[in-house]
């Protein structure tokens, strides 16, 4: 099919606009003004949707809180019948053994979160009690030898404790560390305090290749980093990727409508309603498949096809243009005059 990859590399399901958390970096774009929500999918609908959706190597569930959803392991079956691998993307607040032994049943690969120690997790999620519902989820997990894997969002609130944020994740067993920059959106649409300078995202960096150094373990970007602006070799035990938003990656929100990226807050169509044709010939979609969509800067770089000048949806999300610079390209953001940026709006705002 012109513009869709078979398979792609992942489908992210949002499949529930719900949460128990008031993460300060909450990216869901329908915490922000103008999004329209829907009514909920049910599992007989994501049946119908998948034979509508191409073929992925991954179905990722995410929300909100997934685990919110009473009926997730109908969703998780109607989605996995065709032998697709599933992950789930939880806080764990609310895993129980029931939920872990659904889990274990099912071997759905499973990511939480890791945002700090104790008080630092639980100010980050917002919730008192996070950390420990983190830490009972990981032991549940581990009784039932299931994969789990970690994320940390990486922000100025949780900057000087990264690295041991990070030795926690080795410690609760994680397979996998993954880092995450940041971004403005969603119900964080205005914390830019959060953001990372270019300076302190080199920190981070530097945090997530000593503790997979020191500990032998694999760790990876969530968030396409800019070569031009952080040498990848300074970080050999990290794993880089380009952008996959949009031409081998997409997402389903919890009403079923089709957006690029989780960061993205554009609806492009709804598969249950219109042939996925029609919907990926938009010709914003045509040109992310065809890595065509970078700011004017970039043009003539030789990597640009890779890394499209940083995350498209931040772009989109914080000035407005899907063409914009990647903010880490705003002198504002780097560090260069940081006094501006705190009174900065985004361009169409």
């Amino acid at each position: 099919m012109i513009g869709v990859k078979d398979p792609l590399e992942q489908i992210v399901f949002e499949v529930s606009y719900g949460c128990n958390a008031g993460c300060q970096f909450c990216y869901n774009c329908w915490k922000a003004p103008g999004y329209e929500r829907g009514a909920e999918l049910a599992p007989s609908d994501y049946r119908r949707l998948r034979g509508r959706l191409p073929a992925a190597k991954l179905y990722a569930l995410s929300g909100g809180e997934p685990l919110m959803r009473r009926d997730l392991f109908e969703i998780a079956d109607a989605l996995g019948e065709n032998g697709t691998p599933l992950s789930l993307l939880t806080n764990g607040i609310d895993m129980d053994e029931r939920v872990a032994d659904a889990l274990a049943e099912r071997n759905i690969v499973i990511q939480l979160p890791v945002h700090g120690l104790r008080d630092g997790h639980d100010g980050l999620m917002g919730r008192v009690g996070a950390f420990a519902g983190m830490v009972r989820a990981c032991a549940l997990l581990k009784d039932r030898h299931l994969s789990m894997t970690t994320s940390t969002v990486a922000s100025t609130a949780n900057l000087d404790s990264l690295e041991r944020a990070l030795e926690l994740c080795v410690a609760l067993g994680s397979r996998f560390l993954l880092l995450i920059r940041f971004l403005p959106g969603g119900a964080g649409l205005d914390r830019r305090d959060l953001m990372l300078d270019l300076e302190g995202l080199r920190r981070a960096y530097g945090a997530l290749e000593s503790v997979c150094d020191a500990y032998g373990v694999r760790g990876g970007v969530g968030v396409p980093n800019l070569p031009c602006m952080i040498d990848e070799d300074l970080y050999p035990h990290v794993q880089f990727s380009s952008c996959l938003a949009g031409r081998d990656w997409f997402v389903i929100d919890p009403s079923g409508r089709l957006r690029m990226c989780n960061h993205s807050p554009t609806v492009y169509g709804h598969p249950l309603e219109e042939d996925l044709a029609h919907i990926v010939g938009n010709v914003t979609l045509r040109c992310l498949e065809e890595g065509t969509v970078y700011p004017s800067q970039c043009e003539g770089c030789s990597r640009v096809l890779d890394c499209r000048g940083g995350c498209r949806a931040v772009a989109e999300t914080m000035y407005g243009d899907i063409r914009a610079p990647d903010p880490l390209l705003d002198p504002r953001v780097r560090g260069d005059r940081p006094d501006q940026w705190a009174s900065a709006r985004p361009i169409g705002r």
